[in-house]
């Protein structure tokens, strides 16, 4: 009787095998990890967690900002984006602190939660691989965060202000990804376009 050979997983160790300790259950799944393992794994009390449905974070701690982020990620699915204020700060741009549910673009029908926000979109821009993060663009996730910040002007005026001074976007570039409805935020990006033509020339 021939009996194959199976390499024992080390749970330990599996942690060092994800970006941030965060994977996916059918990624478990796929290495041997038995259902019944991983359940127990992840009971209270246990040394992981769920952290969005199907995600797990391979730790007991609260998962930080860069694992909910990789947990997003995990969650829209192949392709994804980071968009929105947590793309803006892997651009550099800090003018507003990231927070609230991690914002993700996808081509895939993924489900949102309290964690995460999933825009389903049918073409996915150009992707910029900031920190080991897949983004979106500069001037995509600066429009994205303004929307979420709304009402608040001022916020919306700090984000914009950030990307076109210091980021190098173009008022026009961020005018072109505004949909209707957006009058607040053509009003902020009027008023750098007025001001950008009033800087005395050197």
């Amino acid at each position: 009787m021939h009996t194959a050979n199976r390499a024992t997983i080390s749970l330990d160790a599996l942690a060092a095998l994800f970006p941030h300790r965060v994977c996916t259950a059918a990624e478990l799944l796929g290495l041997g990890l038995p259902d019944a393992a991983l359940a127990a794994r992840c009971r209270p009390g246990g040394p992981w967690q769920h952290v969005l449905p199907g995600v797990l974070l391979l730790s007991r701690r609260p998962p930080s900002r860069p694992q909910l982020a990789q947990a997003a990620l995990r969650h829209a699915g192949p392709g994804a984006q980071l968009t929105g204020l947590d793309a803006l700060h892997l651009h550099g741009m800090r003018a507003v602190p990231a927070a609230g549910p991690v914002r993700v673009l996808s081509a895939r029908p993924a489900g949102s939660t309290e964690r995460v926000r999933v825009t389903r979109v049918r073409e996915l821009p150009p992707p910029v691989l900031r920190k080991g993060f897949l983004t979106a663009p500069l001037p995509r996730a600066a429009v994205d965060a303004a929307k979420t910040l709304l009402p608040d002007r001022e916020a919306v005026r700090a984000v914009l202000t950030e990307v076109v001074r210091r980021g190098g976007v173009r008022v026009a570039e961020l005018a072109a990804g505004l949909s209707r409805g957006a009058e607040p935020m053509r009003q902020v990006l009027r008023d750098l376009s007025d001001g950008i033509r009033t800087v005395p020339q050197a």
